[in-house]
């Protein structure tokens, strides 16, 4: 599985996927928000409580506020 994913992107055969591979996700995750509703994609939309760990964590990590306000409204 993580040879899998790190030649999908590209990553170098340490064991472990780079800072960026977290950055990349991040930016996934914005790009598919909807912030009307909250989740992620198209609807019907429905809680990953994996999406939304990476999120918290995310946030835990970089303080960046607004993967935290994704992680709120979802709830919401």
């Amino acid at each position: 599985m993580t040879r899998a994913l790190e030649s999908a992107i590209g990553a170098e055969r340490s064991g472990q996927l780079g800072e960026e591979a977290l950055h990349d996700a991040y930016r996934g995750f914005r790009a598919s928000f909807d912030s009307t509703y909250g989740g992620f994609g198209a609807r019907p939309q429905f809680p990953s409580p994996h999406n939304l760990i990476f999120l918290t964590r995310y946030w835990k990590r970089t303080q960046d506020a607004h993967a935290l306000a994704m992680v709120e409204k979802t709830l919401e």
